[in-house]
This record gives structure tokens, C-alpha cells and sequence, in this order.
């Protein structure tokens, strides 16, 4: 994908910036995403997003807070 970014604006005014952009060739591979959409498939990538920072968790463990969930 060549990525573009558009800085657009909500109903309440606010700032948020929109990802676009185009698919480019280049993965000629059979199972690529690319020749998948070019072929009139959807192509779909299942992801996962976890920003926990589980040293920090580790290290909250050793405080000595009562009632502390970790």
C-alpha cells in the first residue's frame, strides 16, 4: 500500500487523521493480499493490537498495595 494520511475534522470540530491510500503491484505470490484484491477477492488480515505493558504489570507486583489486582 502506498499510505496517504488526510487530516480531517468531526462533527464536534476535533482534528482526526484519516489513512488512505492505494494498492500497489508487487507481491506476485499466490496467497499475497495483493493479487487477491486484484482478482476481485477481499482480502482480510486478522490482527491483534495489545498495547499492555506486561514488565511494568510484573513490576506493580512487587508494590505492596493492599487489594492490588495484577
Amino acid at each position: 500500500w502506498s499510505d496517504r494520511y488526510e487530516r480531517r475534522q468531526d462533527l464536534e470540530g476535533r482534528d482526526y487523521f484519516w489513512l488512505g491510500g492505494r494498492l500497489e503491484d508487487g507481491d506476485e505470490d499466490e496467497d499475497a493480499d495483493q493479487r487477491a484484491v486484484r482478482e476481485g477477492y477481499a482480502a482480510i488480515t486478522p490482527a491483534l493490537l495489545d498495547m499492555t505493558d506486561y514488565e511494568t504489570i510484573k513490576a506493580l507486583g512487587s508494590w505492596r498495595i493492599p487489594n492490588l489486582v495484577t
